[in-house]
């Protein structure tokens, strides 16, 4: 049997990034884990907010603007793999499509990650997990 992965975070696609994080700040006094960061591979900026019990990523298009359809509403869910490899090699298998394969990510450490898009789930990326209990995650 797999190894349970651990919930990261839940992503909301955003227009202005700053404005954002201020705004999640101000009303529900989020944490600033990651400000604002370029991924220039995916062309986002990334910024993790942390909430007793959660994290939330802030992602803005670096060259275009979000849908509207897209902003306000969770775009992914993200979790930490220590079976990583395995996981993304059975994705068909569990009636996934890889829709980004696997590579490094500034926002993690440059460790990998990738996305796959499920017809019943959505969009869900995996990150390997951290090979330390002292990394945060990210």
């Amino acid at each position: 049997m797999p190894d349970a992965p651990e919930l990261h975070h839940t992503a909301y696609r955003v227009a202005d990034i700053e404005k954002s994080v201020t705004e999640w700040r101000r009303r529900f006094a989020a944490v600033l884990e990651l400000p604002p960061t370029l991924v220039s591979a995916d062309e986002v900026l990334v910024a993790f907010l942390l909430f007793d019990g959660g994290r939330i990523e802030l992602v803005q298009p670096v060259n275009s603007r979000p849908a509207p359809s897209k902003l306000g509403r969770p775009d992914h869910t993200c979790f930490l793999c220590s079976d990583f490899d395995e996981r993304v090699a059975r994705t068909g298998e569990d009636g996934g499509v890889v829709a980004r394969p696997p590579a490094p990510s500034a926002a993690f450490g440059m460790r990998r990650m990738c996305f796959i898009l499920y017809d019943d789930i959505g969009l869900v990326e995996l990150v390997e997990r951290p090979l330390t209990s002292h990394d945060p995650g990210r």
